[in-house]
């Protein structure tokens, strides 16, 4: 079979069977777009555990982090899965080696960096924009894709969340403040609520470089992302003893293993909960 005609089998079966969000349909295209020109890859026969194998020593002359270097192999691990389950080649998934991820504590802010990084920024737009996102704990693409029609009061209705599925968040009184500032100061009465000056969504990497440039402001000595702040959020209403089930559906996750893995207790905490709950004596 040809490698292309597979592929786009491959591509619609993502998107029309696992539901998957168009942007993680178009990466995974990329990426195995970039094996097949590499390895020079005609028909789904020419794959093997050796074309991949030499991709992989390809992809580690690029010098790339280990999560792009993963990235890329699940991609195509994913790719032959999909091929084997259909009988179009005889390589199974598990022949794949790909390396694991490392295990790595996440950043997340404590109360007064979090006041401290909310405090830092001066403009209408961004405070909006990073005080909805800190406490409803948002993922940036989310927050981006805000429209003015998704405002309910302190709720705010994510229409498509990841995996395409829908979901209301909530904010504070304060953020919705700031929001209402930002709408009024910007005009804004349809479309995106954080826009540019071409009335498109912010990019991802443009919100990304503004969470580090006010972490920056805030002295804030540690790497802050637009990630950290749903680790954050996550964080904070765990050490506020809020359960792990409600967290998985304000996180919008589907599994409370994912959900557990955003939640960093703090010393203060666990001592609190160790003196409240150790009461031995003798």
């Amino acid at each position: 079979m040809d490698i292309i005609f597979a592929l786009n089998k491959y591509l619609g079966f993502l998107h029309d069977r696992k539901s998957s969000p168009y942007t993680t349909v178009r990466t995974y295209e990329s990426l195995i777009k970039c094996f097949i020109s590499v390895e020079n890859i005609r028909k789904v026969s020419d794959i093997s555990t050796e074309t991949i194998d030499e991709y992989a020593g390809y992809l580690s002359l690029k010098n790339y982090s280990l999560k792009t270097f993963r990235n890329k192999l699940v991609a195509i691990r994913s790719f032959v899965k999909y091929l084997h389950s259909r009988d179009l080649i005889d390589l199974r998934p598990d022949q794949i080696d790909v390396p694991k991820n490392k295990d790595k504590e996440s950043n997340f802010l404590t109360d007064d960096e979090l006041s401290r990084f909310l405090r830092a920024i001066n403009n209408p737009r961004d405070l909006a924009l990073f005080f909805c996102m800190a406490t409803s704990g948002m993922r940036v693409s989310e927050a981006a894709n805000l429209q003015y029609s998704d405002i309910y009061g302190k709720k705010l209705f994510i229409r498509h969340g990841k995996g395409d599925k829908p979901r209301p968040v909530y904010i504070t009184a304060q953020a919705k403040h700031a929001l209402s500032r930002h709408l009024k100061s910007a005009s804004i009465k349809e479309g995106y609520i954080f826009r540019n000056p071409d009335n498109q969504p912010l990019s991802r990497q443009l919100i990304a470089r503004k969470t580090h440039y006010y972490a920056e402001r805030a002295g804030i000595d540690k790497k802050v992302t637009p990630h950290t702040l749903r680790h954050t959020f996550c964080t904070l209403l765990a050490n506020r003893n809020v359960d792990v089930a409600e967290l998985r559906v304000m996180m919008g996750h589907a599994s409370i293993r994912t959900t557990q893995t955003y939640i960093h207790f703090t010393d203060s905490h666990t001592e609190s909960v160790y003196l409240q709950k150790m009461d031995f004596t003798v």
